[in-house]
């Protein structure tokens, strides 16, 4: 091999590394312009001084990327259905600005959310989302969560007293 041949050989690597270094940052560039919300669903309860809430769906949401994003819904996902709730109760109200490196949560009692949804038809376990909704129609959707509705009806008819 004569050194003509591994310059040149030398120089296509360098070229290809250079190409794929420049197609990397044009994509973190272009991930970080982006929004970026994460969602999360679980349950839980809340505190009033030594009391417990009863058991509720608790929905967060972080902004982890540096664009400001406005939420303006927050919705549950189930089967090809949605629940919506504008008038959920949370540590801001809707719609609202979630700035880089903020968080927000709301709440909603997991039995009354099951009755609803066996009032649907709905009965068994259901696996269940948290979706949050930007002011441009973006949807930052949570892991998949299950929900038993019969025991949470359950529960709910033996707090009230019904049947």
């Amino acid at each position: 091999m004569t050194t003509t041949e591994i310059v040149s050989i030398v120089t296509a690597i360098v070229a290809v590394a250079g190409l794929g270094l420049s197609i990397y940052n044009l994509y973190v560039n272009r991930r970080d312009k982006r929004p970026l919300l994460r969602s999360k669903i679980s349950n839980g309860f809340l505190t009033y001084g030594p009391e417990l809430s009863d058991v509720m769906l608790i929905l967060e949401v972080a902004n982890p990327g540096e664009k400001h994003v406005t939420v303006s819904a927050v919705e549950m996902l189930f089967g090809k259905e949605k629940a919506i709730f504008p008038n959920i109760q949370g540590t801001n109200r809707l719609p609202f600005e979630l700035q880089s490196g903020q968080n927000a949560s709301f709440w909603t009692p997991a039995n009354e959310f099951a009755s609803d949804l066996q009032r649907r038809g709905y009965k068994g376990k259901l696996k269940i989302r948290a979706n949050f909704r930007d002011a441009v129609g973006n949807n930052y959707a949570s892991n998949k969560f299950t929900i038993n509705i019969d025991e949470w009806t359950k529960q709910q008819k033996q707090r009230t007293g019904y049947q």
